[in-house]
Formats: C-alpha cells, structure tokens, sequence
C-alpha cells in the first residue's frame, strides 16, 4: 500500500501538526478535525508497519534450523 519512504516521516509530521492545529486553535472544529488526523496518522503508521513486518525483504530474518546444537 505505502511503499514509499515518505510514509514512513510523513504521518509523524501531520500528528505534530495537529498537535499544533488543536493548540493553537480553540474551537470545536478544530479540536474535531485534530482528533481525526491523529487517528488517521496513527492507523496509517500501524498500516505501514504491519507492511513491513511481513515483508521478507526488509526483515533480516533467518529462520533457525530445527536442529539444537
């Protein structure tokens, strides 16, 4: 789904902003529209990592052998 790099910095950046968004401006809208953004950020950073958790590529996984030494 997200394959590029930039969405690995970009959902952390727009938390921040609508961390700055519901600080800096007090109305309901905007305590609203920062609430969303964070919790879409958070679902797209939890997409992301779940990608590249099954990703044989990225994980330098190599399995045991079955036998104990």
């Amino acid at each position: 789904m997200f394959t590029r790099q930039i969405f690995e910095t970009l959902p952390i950046a727009l938390i921040a902003l609508s961390i700055l968004l519901m600080a800096l401006v007090h109305t309901p809208l905007a305590l609203f529209a920062g609430c969303a953004m964070i919790l879409l950020n958070c679902v797209v950073l939890y997409r992301r990592y779940i990608e590249l958790g099954t990703d044989p590529d990225v994980l330098d996984y190599v399995p045991a052998s079955s036998e104990s030494a």
